[in-house]
């Protein structure tokens, strides 16, 4: 008898430490106009009024059957499967948009990101590299230059229209040294990830940027990325031969073939300022973030889904407490800003005259 109460107690342990180390994602849907909608899992309510960002918590399964229903009372039924790149995960949150077109509905992937423990101790993040004090070139043509031992990249993209012609090859060098310094794949897609968004590029030049990169999740976010910036697209599908893997070719084919319903998330040019709704929803965010290490963490892994008025960035400058990470902000959103012709005004933001003038020293940079 007493053999038995002991098997019962490890059986009871192993199915406790069982049910404690099963995955736990989350899944954030982002309505992409900004629509409010309401969502169901596995029929059973998310969010029992409409909003136009929905966040679930503690999600056990891979598999979810998603229920949408938008304002219009039009409903959408899709399902969606939370792997890494086919893998099970946990500790993520997956986001994704969901768009609407024509009385159709569709999810499109955003990001992955870690579920982080805002009580954790904030550890200050190293410089993207220890070596760029050890580069010769201070300034790069007008690819970038490095100020106090960081890179600060040009925004070369014609102010009106589309690319017609590519990016000097000369930067391409440039670039390898880059990627010759650094060692960590973070920092190779950071340097990939702002060569394209802010240069005009050519079918060859995009995939010699990718063969920098190992992981075939970063491939899709750089390539998707430059598919914007062509000088021609013509001859598009020759990106799918850059990967390596069935699963990543069938998804960037996908974006290939649906191009034009990524073409206003990924927009760098902006023209037109996003859904109020949604960037309010976005400023919200920043103003409940635990502190400005935080809130920079978050906007640079979000900004690039929304064009921004000066106005709407004056207020996301407002959440932030230092002029410091003001300052890195205001470099980051300049590229998603529809009035750059008015983003000076933004020096009124800063507590300490110095940051007004390094913002001046910027814009400065930018112009061609």
């Amino acid at each position: 008898m007493q053999n038995i109460r002991k098997m019962m107690i490890v059986l009871m342990v192993i199915a406790s430490a069982y049910s404690t180390s099963k995955a736990q994602n989350n899944l954030r849907l982002l309505s992409a106009n900004g629509e409010p909608i309401q969502v169901s899992v596995n029929k059973k309510s998310a969010n029992s009024l409409p909003e136009a960002e929905v966040l679930i918590e503690n999600i056990g399964s891979d598999t979810l059957q998603l229920g949408i229903l938008f304002e219009n009372k039009q409903n959408c039924n899709q399902t969606i499967y939370l792997l890494n790149q086919g893998k099970h995960d946990q500790h993520k949150e997956y986001n994704y948009f969901v768009i609407r077109k024509n009385n159709q509905c569709k999810l499109v992937f955003n990001d992955i990101l870690e579920i982080t423990d805002r009580n954790a101790p904030i550890v200050p993040k190293k410089p993207i590299s220890d070596s760029l004090a050890m580069l010769a070139k201070k300034m790069a043509e007008h690819l970038y230059q490095i100020k106090n031992e960081q890179i600060e990249f040009f925004n070369n993209l014609p102010t009106k229209g589309h690319c017609v012609a590519a990016m000097p090859e000369s930067y391409l060098n440039y670039l390898n040294q880059l990627m010759g310094k650094s060692s960590k794949p973070d920092d190779r897609l950071y340097y990939a990830q702002e060569i394209c968004k802010n240069n005009c590029l050519n079918m060859l030049q995009v995939k010699k940027i990718l063969a920098y990169l190992d992981a075939e999740f970063d491939k899709l976010v750089v390539a998707k990325l430059a598919y914007f910036n062509l000088v021609d697209s013509s001859g598009k599908y020759g990106l799918l031969q850059s990967f390596k893997y069935e699963g990543a070719v069938k998804d960037m084919r996908n974006f290939l073939n649906h191009a034009g319903d990524y073409q206003s998330i990924y927009a760098i040019n902006c023209t037109q300022v996003s859904e109020e709704s949604f960037i309010g929803a976005f400023i919200k965010k920043q103003a409940d973030a635990g502190n400005d290490s935080y809130r920079i963490d978050l906007l640079k892994k979000n900004y690039f889904n929304f064009c921004f008025s000066v106005d709407q960035i004056s207020r996301i400058l407002e959440t932030y407490t230092h002029d410091r990470e003001r300052f890195q902000a205001c470099k980051i959103l300049y590229f998603k800003c529809a009035e750059k012709n008015k983003f000076s005004d933004l020096s009124k933001s800063f507590a300490y005259p110095q940051f007004a003038k390094q913002l001046e020293e910027f814009l400065k940079m930018q112009e061609r």
